[in-house]
């Protein structure tokens, strides 16, 4: 299960990162410090956006104008987070129309055994966007079916929950920024940029209570007192919930039962 007291996390140890991205923007605004870290460090990372981003927030385009628009605009935020090299693959299901199907998990399933990732970040069950949702009861069946040996990290978007690690990305963050503003067509409607700069500045308030705690505790033991000067407090974080495979499967398959039973309504 989800672990309450969260631990500072730092660029976990792989050379291929799979990011499956329910529609395009949801890999900058949930892992873009990550991956900028990752590509600056060289790694080989393959996107796989779930969808077509055909329901994305415009100004009276249809469908196919929006995803073509949509389309353009993520292959210039992965360039602006040093990833114009990397691979991705578009499963182009229907955006808001998202499932777990033969069909999607089908499709997931060849991603991931065709690159054999060692990390895999995903959407979270709990994110309240029914694509973002499924995006994690697919990863869920895949890897039900195929247990290989990853690790996986649950990213947020739109909702808040409890965290198990979280990472410093505030070197990462004007780039993280500038790769949002690629997706034009979103922003202009939405204001994203102050929703990730106030989730990022959230969840590095819990990162510097983290190294508060530990400098009281060491105080304590050494009978010192520690100043705010004292300590490397950060300005901007990402959080991750983190799993191996058994694990995430397990608790898939909990929040899967939860949610059908209602527990999560008001």
């Amino acid at each position: 299960m989800i672990s309450y007291k969260p631990t500072i996390m730092k660029k976990p140890q792989a050379s291929r990162i799979l990011v499956l991205a329910p529609h395009p923007d949801d890999e900058v605004l949930g892992c873009g410090g990550l991956l900028r870290k990752y590509s600056l460090a060289g790694n080989e990372i393959h996107i796989v956006y779930m969808t077509d981003g055909s329901e994305g927030r415009t100004f009276g385009q249809a469908r196919e104008e929006i995803s073509k628009t949509r389309k353009a605009e993520a292959k210039a935020g992965l360039e602006a987070l040093g990833l114009g090299n990397s691979s991705s693959t578009w499963l182009d299901f229907p955006d808001g129309q998202l499932s777990v199907t033969e069909d999607s998990v089908h499709s997931v399933e060849r991603e991931i055994m065709s690159f054999q990732p060692e990390l895999i970040l995903c959407t979270f069950i709990h994110d309240q966007h029914m694509d973002h949702c499924a995006t994690t009861l697919i990863l869920a069946e895949v890897l039900r079916r195929n247990p290989i040996q990853a690790e996986i990290l649950a990213y947020e978007v739109w909702s808040p929950y409890p965290k198990s690690a979280v990472l410093d990305v505030s070197e990462d963050f004007e780039c993280k920024l500038q790769a949002l503003r690629c997706h034009k067509s979103q922003i202009q409607l939405v204001d994203y940029e102050r929703l990730i700069s106030g989730l990022n500045q959230y969840r590095a308030m819990l990162y510097n209570s983290i190294l508060r705690n530990r400098a009281e505790q060491r105080a304590k033991i050494r009978n010192t007192v520690i100043s705010e000067g004292m300590l490397d407090l950060i300005s901007y974080a990402e959080g991750y919930i983190k799993f191996n495979v058994t694990t995430f499967v397990q608790t898939i398959d909990q929040y899967s039962r939860l949610m059908k039973e209602n527990v999560f309504e008001s």
